[in-house]
């Protein structure tokens, strides 16, 4: 059992914004990720120069992340918080319906593009510094639970790895969560690890070994509407 629990709640993944008048512009994100109430600001920020078609990217590509993108940014204008609207949907259509699984799809996109490499809340690197050991292992005597459903802490601790497949980071960090059907972890839960009470929201390229996607690659690894899933639910969004 561990001796030292740290939670991380929103406040940890805040970062910084850009300002006017000395104050901070919502939803103007220069790193970290936004709150839940600055999403549709966040969404009307951000710089679509990043995933402007390119001549091999069929233009229906992008169709349907920008749909996706204002839909969100209509749906999060419209409940309390977005979290509002996921348990409505899980409510009443259930973990297959049309609408929760565009939401935890347009998510996802969100997320990842707010998390650009490089784009992170400093935090996390001095606390992850602060704690690491020779060989990238964390004392077996702490644990984490994290409220977030962003990638904060992975984008941090990928800089200490040399293959940036999410699943090697995530095994690495003794990542569990909720619905985990990983026998392996139940062996390894008296040492270090993070708890995700709410899942992790990101895409990831399975064709490049679950690569955290970076925006020159997005179309790669986002879903055709049409024919479904092209990332496996259960490589890219735990929980």
């Amino acid at each position: 059992m561990s001796k030292i629990v740290y939670l991380l709640g929103a406040g940890a993944s805040y970062g910084s914004r850009n300002q006017k008048d000395g104050k901070d512009i919502k939803g103007s994100v220069i790193r970290g990720v936004p709150i839940v109430n600055e999403f549709s600001a966040a969404i009307e920020n951000l710089n679509f120069e990043h995933i402007e078609p390119l001549s091999s990217t069929p233009l229906s590509s992008y169709k349907i992340i920008y749909d996706d993108l204002e839909w969100l940014a209509d749906k999060c204008a419209q409940y309390p918080t977005i979290d509002t609207y996921a348990k409505m949907l899980f409510i009443t259509e259930g973990i297959n319906g049309q609408n929760y699984n565009r939401l935890k799809r347009s998510l996802s996109l969100f997320l990842t593009l707010m998390q650009e490499k490089g784009k992170r809340d400093l935090r996390y690197d001095g606390f992850i510094a602060s704690l690491i050991q020779e060989g990238a292992v964390f004392p077996k005597d702490i644990s984490i639970l994290s409220w977030n459903y962003d990638s904060q802490f992975e984008y941090a601790f990928s800089d200490y790895m040399r293959d940036s497949d999410i699943n090697y980071i995530w095994d690495k960090l003794n990542v569990y969560y909720k619905y985990n059907q990983n026998p392996m972890l139940d062996v390894k839960r008296d040492g270090f690890g993070i708890m995700k009470l709410n899942g992790t929201a990101l895409l990831c390229d399975n064709a490049r070994r679950g690569r955290i996607v970076d925006i020159d690659n997005l179309t790669k690894a986002y879903p055709d509407r049409k024919t479904g899933l092209m990332v496996k639910k259960e490589t890219c969004e735990r929980g």
